[in-house]
């Protein structure tokens, strides 16, 4: 589902020295051998300083828990942690505000089988195992059924698209659609997995045995190649392969990729013979730096990229208690968890997987029980390209504001204008 080196500066200091005055009665024709001594160390050019380069972190330091930034949007997934329990909801935290968004199945026997959100958050999709079992854990039942929804309002509003037989889910977003997965078992105990686009083609693995990192929010797909080492791009292009550690049984699991699957956290789990897991920071293909696993048995479960240098995690403490949402800095490996927001809501659940996030600054629809246009002008005469209900979280367009209106991004990337009568900082 960026390092930098730090750079340092040398100061130089220049000796100074200083002879009597040429009225002096105190001057010679011949210079002391004490000021001879002190011309000579004068002229000696001093030498050249090499600079001490600052040892690059190789270990994820962490960090008191901080307030949640305001203008930081993070969506989770919520739910038990480490059961059998299927999603229950999602929260959207905006600073300390929470919000649930995909609100709790009231209808038994049903529950979310997947949900994935596009970066940003504002456009995603959800399936609903809306009848039988559609797999989890055990076998998918003969009369399985799936009702697809989609979202184009960071998750306030969803709106059912389809409904199939049998288990599927979302397992990836692409430029043509959502990529869904369908698993079928046959009588040995063996099953098999295949993948297309919503209202669209098949989609092909790029190599005979190649599996989809599902989960992933790059419209680029990644697949993991049969021999667990190597990671394809849709066109077979190389985008990572690891050396196998001399044991021969270390896995691999993408932690989180950028969109255009240039760099990538990867997570290496030992083997057989034990231990905890480190971390792999990818750059083109190239391992920039190995990090080791973070203090008091933490883990990091999935990620999503916020900026060039910060992750939004989700942590799981090592010592039975419930995940944390953290910001991750990949520069100086410092893991900062953050409270008085859905990452730390007992409430909602131990389970808190990082869905998305965004940077703000951000307004919020606030029209109870109504929507508010977007236009296309700052003006009430101007078309409307939609109408949001309350809840709804814009970006705001710093660079241009107009008396009365505010200039936003629609939560589906589309710019406009909103009033700000109805809106709230």
């Amino acid at each position: 589902m960026r390092p930098l080196l730090l750079g340092f500066a040398l100061a130089c200091a220049l000796a100074a020295c200083g002879g009597s005055s040429k009225g002096s009665p105190s001057a010679t024709a011949s210079a002391s051998p004490t000021a001879s001594a002190t011309a000579s160390e004068a002229e000696t050019p001093t030498p050249a300083q090499t600079p001490t380069a600052t040892p690059v972190p190789t270990t994820w330091d962490l960090l008191p828990a901080v307030d949640a930034p305001k203008h930081l949007a993070i969506w989770v997934e919520q739910g038990c942690w480490g059961c059998d329990g299927p999603t229950t909801h999602v929260e959207r935290s905006l600073g300390a505000a929470v919000a649930t968004l995909l609100q709790r199945l009231e209808k038994e026997n049903t529950y979310y089988s997947s949900i994935l959100l596009v970066p940003g958050g504002g456009i995603g999709h959800a399936t609903i195992c809306s009848r039988g079992y559609c797999g989890g854990v055990g076998q998918i039942s003969p009369d399985a059924q799936t009702t697809l929804l989609r979202t184009t309002d960071g998750g306030v509003t969803w709106q059912a698209l389809a409904t199939e037989d049998g288990a599927v889910r979302v397992a990836g977003s692409s430029a043509l659609g959502p990529v869904l997965a369908r698993t079928t078992f046959d009588g040995a105990g063996g099953h098999t997995t295949t993948y297309r686009i919503l209202n669209g083609p098949e989609v092909k693995p790029p190599a005979a045995g190649a599996v989809l990192v599902e989960d992933q929010q790059a419209p680029l797909l990644l697949w993991r190649a049969s021999d667990g080492l190597t990671f394809l791009r849709s066109d077979n292009v190389v985008v990572f392969r690891a050396d196998r550690p001399t044991s021969g049984t270390a896995s691999y699991r993408v932690l989180a990729t950028t969109p255009d699957l240039k760099r990538l956290l990867v997570a290496e789990y030992p083997g057989s013979g034990g231990g905890r897991a480190k971390y792999l920071l990818v750059r083109d293909g190239v391992v920039e730096r190995t990090i080791a696993t973070p203090p008091d048995g933490m883990q990091i479960i999935v990620a999503v990229w916020l900026d060039d240098r910060t992750l939004v995690a989700t942590v799981g403490p090592g010592n039975g208690d419930p995940n944390v949402v953290a910001l991750l800095d990949l520069e100086s490996l410092r893991i900062t968890p953050l409270k008085g927001n859905a990452a730390l809501n007992p409430a909602g659940g131990a389970r808190r997987l990082v869905l998305a996030a965004a940077k703000g600054p951000f307004v919020t629809v606030a029209t109870p029980g109504d929507c508010l246009n977007v236009r296309e002008t700052p003006a009430a005469s101007a078309a409307s390209y939609g109408c949001f209900k309350d809840g709804v979280i814009f970006a705001v367009r710093v660079a241009a504001a107009s008396e009365g209106w505010v200039a936003v991004t629609a939560p589906d990337g589309r710019p406009g204008w909103v009033s700000a009568q109805f809106v709230t900082r």
